[in-house]
């Protein structure tokens, strides 16, 4: 058994011999029980990943945009494949929420009327 008191780890994004007790967090995953990354640089991996976040958004709506049709197709091949799978589906999802769907199509209706739509008994 490791002494985790006096033990060191090399951090795999700084690589830098950190002591394992206190610079890295626990983990069930690994042999010695803690991350391969010390906690410094586990926390600046999750400031870049919301930050990255917004870069992402704007990719993934610029490649929409841009293959529209593709994309189009794509579902088109997938519904016609899988149409029976999708139809029991939505049937049973339908059999198990009916008395929500009613009640927001009829809220739905009264806005469009420009009543104030009912709530429901769950305060939905």
């Amino acid at each position: 058994m490791i002494d985790q008191t006096r033990a060191l780890k090399r951090c795999s994004k700084c690589k830098i011999e950190k002591p394992l007790l206190d610079a890295f967090y626990n983990s069930n995953h690994t042999k010695d029980g803690k991350q391969s990354w010390c906690k410094e640089c586990s926390s600046k991996g999750k400031e870049n990943t919301s930050k990255d976040a917004s870069v992402v958004r704007e990719y993934k709506r610029q490649y929409y945009q841009q293959n529209k049709e593709k994309i189009a197709a794509q579902q088109q091949a997938y519904y016609q494949q899988h149409k029976q799978e999708l139809i029991e589906r939505n049937r049973a999802y339908y059999a198990a929420h009916r008395e929500e769907i009613c009640q927001k199509a009829k809220d739905k209706r009264a806005l469009a009327k420009g009543d104030v739509p009912l709530r429901s008994k769950a305060g939905k």
